[in-house]
């Protein structure tokens, strides 16, 4: 999952308005697609934050089994890039591969050089000299294997001295499914990598839909639909379908007084979207359930709906 978005008052309006000139922890999962330039409330706990009023979010990539490891530099501002994690953060690996009948195949690695951990006076910023520059770290990336000329798509693996050895209460195995036979950690989320930054594509398990032969990003399709005028707040499912394998399908909150037909869903849509990324089904719901950290439950989704979403020919 993608890890706490700081967002950074920028602008004495914002500073007012935050109550607070230090950057604040806004969210703890993947934010949708930022180019609109507004706030969106979802129903849940998570709040989107838009670039706005000179907002600059600082997204990132971590979890509880790695700590931090992907991040947008801090500064300067301008090297973030909306919807993507950066890159590696010193001391810290990743690669992207594939896994077929259980044989890795590595399509690029990012590497960072160790941290400088030695003291200074001129790195506590007590002398005159000039600041030394944040993130300033050089990565070595050797991509084995492109996809599309310029994009490696895969499962995110990940290496460093913060990453965890084992799970509490479950003994050592040399055949262990959460790492690799040369210690990667498998972190269960696809990701792309493209132009010297990764990008968090979703839970393989059910953020990635495979449908007609395509690997489809549920959450890339919620951010889209989500910036229909009159939805509130989506969830994309595969559903198992027997000419498809999987279709995409799309549980919808709609704002007070709106209605929607999945034609007029599919026509915004895909001004955005692929063809085969647009939802082939669709169920409206008043409210959209979520677990106690504010996330879409996926799970109690399907259960709930999943019925109402199978596709009918």
């Amino acid at each position: 999952m993608s890890g706490p978005v700081r967002v950074e008052p920028t602008s004495p309006m914002t500073k007012s308005n935050l109550g607070t000139d230090s950057p604040r922890k806004m969210a703890n999962a993947t934010i949708p697609d930022l180019s609109r330039q507004r706030f969106k409330q979802n129903s849940g706990n998570i709040i989107y934050l838009i670039l706005i009023s000179g907002l600059k979010l600082l997204e990132r990539y971590g979890m509880s089994e790695v700590g931090m490891a992907l991040s947008n530099p801090y500064r300067p501002l301008e090297g973030r890039l909306v919807g993507r994690v950066g890159v590696p953060l010193p001391g810290v690996s990743a690669r992207i591969a594939e896994f077929k009948d259980n044989v890795m195949e590595t399509m690029v690695d990012v590497t960072g050089d160790m941290p400088d951990l030695q003291i200074s006076l001129d790195k506590l910023g007590l002398t005159g000299s000039p600041s030394i520059k944040e993130f300033d770290n050089d990565w070595k990336v050797n991509e084995t294997k492109l996809i599309d000329s310029d994009v490696c798509e895969g499962e995110l693996l990940l290496k460093g001295p913060a990453v965890f050895t084992r799970y509490w209460n479950r003994a050592p195995s040399a055949f262990s499914s959460d790492f690799t036979s040369d210690g990667w950690f498998r972190t269960g989320d696809m990701a792309s990598f493209s132009q010297g930054t990764f990008k968090i594509m979703g839970r393989t398990s059910v953020d990635i839909i495979k449908t007609g032969g395509y690997k489809v990003s549920a959450l890339q399709v919620e951010s889209a639909l989500l910036e229909h005028p009159d939805i509130s707040d989506v969830a994309v499912l595969g559903i198992p379908d027997q000419h498809y394998g999987e279709i995409v399908s799309a549980v919808v909150a709609l704002k007070e007084g709106r209605s929607l037909t999945l034609r007029e869903l599919k026509d915004e849509a895909g001004k955005r979207l692929a063809p085969y990324q647009l939802p082939k089904t669709m169920v409206i719901v008043d409210q959209m359930p979520r677990n106690a950290m504010g996330k879409l439950d996926k799970k109690l989704i399907r259960q709930q709906f999943g019925e109402k979403l199978v596709f009918k020919q």
